[in-house]
């Protein structure tokens, strides 16, 4: 198959709907297995904190089930953790960056050049190769 087709089934599959169910499973529960391995809690304790059963909790994690947003709030708290959604544009590559109370979010970004970013308090604006520029809210 050469490249050029190639790319034009990549984004086929992107521009249906099911694909991106299905990332957005994979992500959440990519993101519940390290929050469960950050606090040391095992699937069979995440299902009894739910009242749930350890087979259901195993079909979640292989990305089974159909979760709601109710019962993906119940697995992140019960993990010790909690939910965010975020809608952007769909030509927007996004990415988080996680603050807590050990460190702040100008600790975080002290590494970057200042060039590659500008940070007014309340918005971060990363400039993107090409020049292009994003903004987003962020906690300062």
């Amino acid at each position: 198959m050469s490249l050029s087709k190639l790319r034009d089934l990549k984004a086929k599959v992107k521009s249906r709907d099911g694909f991106w169910v299905e990332k957005l499973k994979l992500d959440f529960t990519k993101a519940l297995s390290a929050q469960l391995k950050r606090k040391n809690i095992k699937k069979g304790e995440l299902a009894r904190k739910l009242d749930l059963s350890a087979p259901y909790i195993t079909k979640v994690m292989r990305g089974e089930e159909n979760l709601t947003i109710e019962s993906m709030v119940k697995l992140a708290r019960a993990a010790g953790g909690s939910l965010h959604l975020h809608i952007s544009d769909e030509n927007s590559d996004v990415s988080w960056i996680e603050c807590n109370a050990s460190n702040s979010f100008r600790e975080l970004i002290s590494g970057f050049n200042e060039d590659e970013y500008r940070f007014d308090g309340d918005h971060l604006s990363v400039l993107r190769s090409g020049g292009n520029r994003e903004r987003g809210d962020v906690a300062a």
